[in-house]
């Protein structure tokens, strides 16, 4: 007789107010990195960048181009013309697909609508090769100052648990507003299901 086993993942939801983080302070130095928000004429760059680890969502330029087609954006760290690190910013609906890392290339997703001084920023991912760069705090810092003019106030990260990254976005005064969690109940096969906690001020789960 088989048994039922319940395992539950938990990740961070982090929030940052954009107008009173003070970037620059212990800002790292981009050196011979740069930082540039991407275009879809780009999506062929992006595409490889995520193909390298395995992200499906953006394995061909066809779909990087979708997700421009619905209004969201790339913003990478680029270093000799190839992405290093990047993340996506998205505004108004977003479907979630998962709380952490590891479950992104399952299907289930959750639908969000964020509200309209809110961003939400998804798959934030840095090339292994170029780890222990401070190429996320980069990265950031340098996406929240390209925010600071647009009536944007807050940007929600979530999917976080590498200690690294909540130990980079609390420096730069990031809070931890609630969880995000995946269960799996495995039998014959794994049932996945999640939820967003603390909606309301900044979404609403649809």
């Amino acid at each position: 007789m088989f048994e039922h086993i319940c395992l539950t993942n938990r990740t961070c939801i982090i929030r940052f107010d954009i107008q009173k983080v003070n970037t620059l302070f212990g800002m790292p130095e981009l050196g011979d990195y740069s930082y540039k928000v991407f275009d879809i004429t780009e999506a062929s760059g992006i595409s490889e960048f995520y193909k390298k680890f395995g992200y499906t969502d953006f394995s061909t330029q066809e779909k990087v181009e979708k997700q421009y087609e619905e209004g969201n954006v790339f913003h990478g760290i680029v270093l000799s013309n190839r992405v290093v690190a990047g993340l996506w910013i998205h505004e108004g609906i977003v479907d979630i697909k998962a709380p952490s890392f590891e479950a992104l290339k399952k299907k289930h997703k959750q639908r969000v609508k964020f509200s309209d001084d809110t961003i939400y920023s998804s798959h934030n991912l840095v090339d292994k090769e170029f780890r222990g760069n401070h190429l996320y705090s980069r990265l950031l810092i340098s996406v929240i100052n390209s925010y600071r003019d647009k009536k944007i106030n807050y940007i929600i990260i979530t999917g976080e648990n590498n200690q690294k990254m909540i130990n980079s976005s609390i420096k730069y005064l990031g809070q931890i507003i609630g969880f995000a969690t995946t269960t799996r109940l495995i039998r014959f096969i794994w049932i996945h299901s999640q939820k967003l906690f603390y909606p309301g001020e900044y979404w609403t789960n649809i």
